[in-house]
């Protein structure tokens, strides 16, 4: 049990290094999507737009894009969440096993 804990916590790790790292990536594409938005916004905003529907449409592409990009932010948050709630429900198992032998002398 002792070797499946230990495994269960460089996985734990791994992973949270890997959804760390992706995180990185999401924030980076999102702070790309603000500025293009913005931009976005700014020609709409403008005298001289020659298709307002077209870019309303391009608005709409990248409000998207920044909600999945959210969405893939909350699944890394998850994913940490889950693996360390079954790594300290494996941790409080092994727990009881061990103090349930030893009262088995």
């Amino acid at each position: 049990a002792r070797s499946n804990i230990e495994l269960s916590h460089t996985l734990l790790n791994k992973v949270k290094e890997e959804n760390s790292a992706e995180q990185a990536q999401v924030a980076g594409k999102i702070e790309i999507l603000k500025a293009k938005l913005e931009q976005y916004q700014q020609l709409m905003d403008s005298e001289d737009i020659d298709d307002p529907i077209l870019v309303q449409g391009n608005i709409a592409q990248v409000e998207d894009e920044v909600k999945s990009e959210h969405d893939r932010k909350d699944k890394c948050n998850n994913m940490d969440e889950r693996l360390e709630t079954g790594l300290k429900a494996a941790e409080d198992q092994r727990g009881a096993l061990v103090g349930f032998q030893e009262s088995l002398g």
